[in-house]
């Protein structure tokens, strides 16, 4: 095998391996890219290949099942979805060489009756009427959501949902933020950059990503990758210059690195989070644009080690369904449900609950998703309020997901008493 046949291997394989972990619920694919990649220089395709596969999981399955008469092993069907997938939705390699990458691999991982099997299925598919198959599809297979998902967005989102749809069927635009200053002329020219509106901070977007991944403004802290929907919280907080602020759900900090540009070297933060797998790139990155000296610490924010009345805000990026970068990471969608939901609002309370105390009165919670959820938002919020009358609603923000940028979910709550 040549090493262009050998680096298309590898990809396969990481992206059959990811969609493993997925599937026995051990990783999201997020963490997957981040942290599991037996190959992190290939993380860009690897990641292409598997996010591809989720925009359009409901055609590709479907089609899988038309092919194949009888169930497969899951190892083999993973191999299929994967190569499926490379055939019908990708462009950078060719039907052919995606059968045959499929097939070696089968044989070198399992046997010659695996690969026999994997053949005849992909040999199919490449003489497939693809656009007949299409035509037979109903709305919400087209359309790429999960059933459930697409009667209830349907429902709740009536004026953005067709927009919704087509933001799934639609790789996101590459964005990241230049830290402390916007971009000068030189900079802006050399990195491709494109200003994407956002207030109080400097985002942009670069068509020629693999230029920006490669520049010293990356390498040197120049500038973050981020979507521009991150700032909604940070800028709904308005944070004022000498406050004690502290990030609870902080890693890998990038809300934290907007809350210091804000502070300018006033007042205080504190950034917290439990993992900490995640706190060591919270470091690296808070290090790196010349933070050092920022307490990181590993805390539970349900067992919070800080004082009573310790802050004058507090940040609360809590866990979520991430229903709101749906637009990049597509899997979240596939573990949507209403039990998740359920699951989720009563961690999000219990860690509303829990960091009540840490406001000084007068201070502020600043609840954050990265959700579009009612029940995880705004109808959560009016329960904390209806829990905790000590605590009003001073304002909230929910931004769709669109072209620009991911949804997300931000409200400003003051404690009073």
């Amino acid at each position: 095998m040549n090493n262009h046949g050998n680096i298309a291997e590898k990809i396969l394989e990481n992206a059959v391996y990811g969609l493993e972990k997925w599937e026995n619920e051990q990783v999201n694919i997020d963490d997957y890219l981040n942290f599991h990649l037996s190959d992190p220089d290939l993380r860009r395709s690897i990641s292409s290949l598997i996010f591809e596969y989720f925009r359009h999981r409901t055609i590709v399955e479907k089609l899988l099942n038309r092919m194949i008469s009888s169930p497969c092993k899951p190892e083999y069907r993973r191999i299929l979805s994967a190569a499926c997938t490379q055939i019908l939705y990708q462009d950078g390699i060719a039907a052919a060489s995606a059968v045959n990458v499929a097939v070696d691999f089968a044989k070198r991982k399992y046997q010659r009756q695996a690969a026999g099997f994997i053949n005849a299925v992909l040999r199919n598919i490449t003489r497939l009427d693809f656009d007949t198959f299409k035509a037979e599809l109903s709305d919400a297979e087209r359309c790429g959501l999960p059933t459930p998902l697409y009667e209830h967005w349907r429902k709740t989102f009536p004026e953005s949902f067709v927009g919704l749809c087509g933001l799934l069927r639609q790789r996101a635009i590459f964005t990241f933020r230049a830290c402390r200053k916007p971009l000068d002329e030189v900079e802006t020219e050399m990195l491709e950059a494109i200003p994407i509106p956002s207030e109080g901070f400097y985002f942009y977007r670069t068509d020629n990503p693999i230029n920006l991944l490669a520049s010293d403004a990356l390498k040197n802290g120049r500038v973050y990758i981020q979507d521009a929907a991150t700032a909604l919280a940070p800028t709904l907080a308005s944070i004022q210059q000498g406050e004690r602020v502290a990030d609870l759900c902080a890693a890998p900090g990038g809300k934290s690195l907007m809350i210091l540009e804000t502070l300018r070297g006033t007042g205080s933060l504190a950034v917290a989070d439990r993992s900490a797998t995640r706190q060591k790139l919270t470091r690296q990155n808070l290090s790196l644009r010349g933070y050092d000296n920022v307490p990181v610490t590993v805390d539970s924010v349900l067992k919070s080690s800080f004082d009573d009345g310790a802050f004058d805000v507090v940040l609360l990026d809590v866990p979520c369904s991430n229903t709101g970068v749906f637009h990049r990471r597509p899997d979240v969608l596939w573990t949507f449900c209403d039990e998740k939901v359920r699951e989720l609002t009563e961690l999000q309370m219990n860690i509303l609950r829990a960091c009540a105390r840490l406001v000084r009165t007068g201070g502020r919670i600043v609840y954050s998703t990265c959700s579009i959820e009612p029940r995880e938002n705004g109808e959560l919020v009016r329960r904390f309020i209806g829990e905790m009358p000590a605590f009003q609603l001073l304002r909230q923000k929910q931004l769709i997901p669109n072209e620009l940028h991911d949804g997300a979910y931000a409200a400003v709550l003051q404690k009073n008493a």
